[in-house]
C-alpha cells in the first residue's frame, strides 16, 4: 500500500514557506495544478455532484489563500487579482466550446 498522497495545493505551501513570489506561485498552480483539477472535466463535468464539483473548488480556494498569505480578504478578490475565474465557469465554458466544435459533425 503507497503512503497517503498530500494534497496538491501544498505544492504551493512548501515553495510559498521558501519564499517563492506570488507570480511563481500563480504559475505552479496554472502549470502543475489547474491541470490536475480540470483533468477530463470535459467529458465527465456534467456527472460530478455538487458536493465534488465544490471539493474541487476547494482545491483552488485553499490554493488563492495559500497564493495571497495574510493578504487573502477572500475567494472572489483572490480570483480577480490573480485573473482566474472559478472552476465552474471554466468548465462551463470547455463544455460549450466542445458543443459548438462538434455542431459540424451532426447531420444537416
Amino acid at each position: 500500500m503507497s503512503p497517503p498522497q498530500r494534497p496538491t495545493y501544498c505544492k504551493c505551501c512548501a515553495l510559498k514557506s521558501l519564499g517563492t513570489s506570488a507570480d511563481n506561485l500563480r504559475g505552479v498552480y496554472l502549470t502543475f495544478i489547474l491541470p490536475r483539477l480540470m483533468y477530463a472535466s470535459r467529458a465527465c463535468s456534467y456527472s460530478f455532484s455538487s458536493t465534488q464539483q465544490q471539493q474541487l473548488e476547494n482545491v483552488q480556494k485553499r490554493t488563492c489563500r495559500v497564493i495571497h498569505g495574510s493578504a487573502y480578504t477572500n475567494y472572489n478578490d483572490a480570483l480577480t487579482t490573480l485573473s482566474l475565474p472559478k472552476l465552474s465557469a471554466r468548465r462551463r465554458e470547455d463544455l460549450e466550446k466542445l458543443e459548438r466544435g462538434q455542431r459540424h459533425m451532426l447531420p444537416s
